[in-house]
């Protein structure tokens, strides 16, 4: 497996409601997959389980050395 590394921007279903995209928040996250789109999906899931009308967006996807 290979560690990716991507910036995510996260809108959540309450914060657009209430702020717009003011509410949108920004993370580094870095996860182990095979592939780099398993890499978005599982980070799409980690978001969803928490709030099923979240938007998922990325910035840059590196893959990272050993």
């Amino acid at each position: 497996m290979k560690r990716y590394r991507a910036t995510v921007y996260v809108l959540r279903g309450v914060a657009a409601a209430v702020e717009g995209y003011a509410g949108l928040t920004r993370r580094i996250v870095e996860e182990l997959a095979v592939s780099e789109e398993q890499f978005k999906n599982q980070v799409r899931d980690l978001y969803a389980l928490v709030d099923v009308d979240c938007e998922v967006s990325f910035g840059p996807i590196s893959q990272k050395q050993a």
